[in-house]
């Protein structure tokens, strides 16, 4: 996942003028295309199920539609059932959401929200919950934030100069690191 601090020539934060239109331009457009894409088939069916060889797909309600359309799947509405890669952005807009608080908490405190979120994926498949398109009430943010939040700590432990050190024994006597590779 692309987090917002990797385009932003600020460090630690994103840059604050255009941030969330900017997303709202990036995501938005393709996002709307998607939803309506996964509608088509049922104009084809006049809206009746469709079934194929492992899976049945339904024609969403009018209220799920709308949900999706403001990224409520998961939270509050079901995930448009023929197009399951689209209940992920509905996590991505919340980290997007968030950003801000995130970006103002220590890097200690995203360590732990990682640490909680990576071992509650990890742990997923023992817990019996079934599909991540199957779970409401914010829980697949919990089981996927790790992946946002871990990308902006690479990036910004990286930007201080914590994760890209250069090791001792590439040093000239100068103080420089030519062409050295951790």
């Amino acid at each position: 996942m692309k987090t917002p601090v990797l385009d932003s020539a600020k460090v630690g934060r994103p840059d604050q003028k255009g941030f969330y239109r900017r997303r709202v331009l990036r995501i938005y457009p393709l996002y709307v295309s998607g939803v309506l894409a996964s509608l088509l088939p049922f104009c084809f069916t006049g809206g009746t199920a469709i079934s194929t060889y492992n899976a049945h797909f339904e024609l969403a309600s009018v209220g799920t539609v709308i949900g999706n359309l403001f990224f409520l799947q998961e939270f509050f509405v079901r995930s448009l059932p023929a197009n399951g890669p689209l209940r992920t952005l509905a996590v991505e807009v919340f980290c997007y959401l968030l950003a801000p608080l995130f970006f103002r908490m220590p890097s200690w405190v995203l360590m732990g929200i990682v640490a909680i979120s990576g071992t509650a994926f990890a742990l997923h498949p023992y817990l019996h919950l079934g599909f991540f398109g199957s779970l409401s009430y914010g829980l697949p943010a919990l089981f996927l934030i790790w992946a946002w939040l871990g990308g902006c700590l690479f990036h910004r432990l990286g930007n201080a100069d914590l994760i890209h050190r250069p090791s001792i024994y590439c040093r000239r006597r100068d103080g420089n690191y030519p062409n050295c590779v951790a």
